[in-house]
């Protein structure tokens, strides 16, 4: 089990241009757990929560906004990855899930003005989004791996399966549209593993 923080700031910069001194404070934190709970089952759960960190999730979430008086602000989000491997003799089984739920943040495009749609309203997830501002992204998926021989001297050789199946949805959804949309993927490989074995590391 590992837990952290996450401590940063962001400020904005320009040369000759006056622009708001405070800082747009970024703050978290992350918890990871990975048992084996028994011989050839293996359980794991991440999860992470923070506000100006979304570049830490691959890129997900932004890590802030800027509102018409150039001053920063940061979006909150939210993501977990959990599983379970199962290991029976020459058999992998293995069964994931990851899901990212991205706040909004949004502000009014001018002063003494209301945010209400997408030419009064700057930010994230504010109404009349551009379609690419999710609020959930979801992902399942379960396979298997096959070991058909493995020897030191020789390779090995294996086949993968694996399904997966992924959600998004975003914070504004244009009239008729899907409210979300998702993929169903299937991918099937053979693997030979190169010969050989890590080295050993001395401590």
């Amino acid at each position: 089990m590992s837990a952290g923080a996450l401590v940063d700031a962001a400020q904005d910069r320009a040369t000759g241009v006056a622009l708001p001194a405070a800082l747009a404070p970024g703050l978290g934190g992350f918890l990871n757990f990975n048992a084996q709970v028994f011989s050839g089952l293996r359980l794991i759960a991440n999860g992470f929560w923070a506000k100006g960190g979304g570049r830490y999730i691959f890129g997900q979430a932004p890590d802030l906004i800027v509102r018409p008086d150039a001053s920063l602000s940061t979006v909150t989000f939210r993501s977990t990855v959990e599983g379970l491997d199962l290991a029976p003799a020459n058999t992998l089984l293995f069964a994931d899930y990851g899901g990212v739920y991205i706040g909004r943040n949004d502000a009014p495009a001018a002063d003494g003005t209301a945010c209400a749609d997408a030419t009064s309203c700057v930010g994230y997830g504010y109404p009349g989004a551009p379609s690419n501002q999710n609020k959930w992204i979801h992902e399942a998926t379960g396979g298997f791996v096959q070991a058909f021989w493995k020897d030191a001297k020789y390779g090995g050789l294996s086949v993968i399966g694996q399904y997966s199946y992924v959600q998004r949805d975003r914070w504004s959804v244009a009239p008729g549209g899907p409210s979300n949309t998702h993929d169903h993927m299937v991918f099937l490989g053979l693997r030979y593993t190169l010969p050989g074995a890590p080295p050993k590391m001395a401590y």
